[in-house]
Formats: C-alpha cells, structure tokens, sequence
C-alpha cells in the first residue's frame, strides 16, 4: 500500500507542470515583490467554498470554475509595472492567447484573455492597471463560451 502511495504521489507531483497555468512564471516570479499580495484558491477549496456560498445555483458558470489566483502590486515604479506589463502580453502573446477586452479609461486599463483547447475555455485572465497598481487575476475552470456570454 506505501509503495502504491508513493508511486501515486510521484505520478501527480510529475503532471504539475503539465497543468501549470499560462501566466503562472508572471504569478511566481513578481508575488515576491515587496508590494505584492498573491492569493491562490485551489480546486479543494473552491469545492468547499461551493456549498457555503450563496451564488445562483442557476447561472451558467456556476460550479465551473476549479481555481482563482490574484497577483495584486501597489506601490510600484513606473518601471517594474512596465516590465511585468510586457512579460505578461509576451506570454500572452506567445502563448495564443485570445484577447477578448481592452479598455482604457481615465489613465486605467484593463485587458481580458481567454486560454482555450478546442471548444473550452480553460482560463480567464484579467489585468488592470493604473498609476503604480497592477492586478492580475486568473480564473480556471472548464467553461463554454456560452457560460461566459
């Protein structure tokens, strides 16, 4: 039974990476900054959360989202927010990732992707920014386009 559990263990730790989120070197990498708040719900939680919530058990996308991740940096040059902008539309870019929104409106923008594989939505990514604050959120899950409409 130990050696079912530890071969068990070895083959999940082994899929991680091949389950990481597009974004997630930006998540890791800028989190240790010393403005940054960083918070990951995994699926567990978002599981448990799911029946405490009061969310409309009728809407489209509810109980499809499996994981939510917020990179939130305040307080920053001018210059860092320059270069996580650019690692994150690098990546995006890179990546195929489907722009669907920007918007710019009184100095502060904000962009929406979405990370597909065939017909399913498996991210939403979402950055805003303004003078000095970054925010950037990720939503995984497996969606339709029609949950998101």
């Amino acid at each position: 039974m130990k050696r079912f559990i530890i071969v068990a263990a070895i083959a999940a730790l082994s899929l991680l990476p091949m389950i990481a989120g597009v974004l997630d070197p930006v998540f890791d990498k800028y989190r240790k900054l010393e403005n940054a708040e960083y918070v990951h719900i995994p699926k567990f939680l978002m599981m448990m959360a799911g029946d405490y919530t009061k969310i409309d058990k009728d809407l489209p996308i509810t109980g499809k989202a499996s994981g939510v991740k917020v990179l939130s940096i305040d307080d920053c040059s001018a210059n860092t927010l320059t270069e996580i902008e650019q690692s994150i539309r690098k990546t995006a870019t890179e990546k195929d990732m489907e722009e669907i929104i920007r918007t710019t409106s009184y100095g502060e923008e904000c962009q929406i992707w979405f990370q597909s594989k065939g017909d399913k939505i498996k991210s939403i990514y979402i950055l805003s920014l303004e003078k000095g604050e970054l925010s950037l959120i990720e939503i995984s899950g497996n969606f339709k386009q029609t949950d998101i409409e």
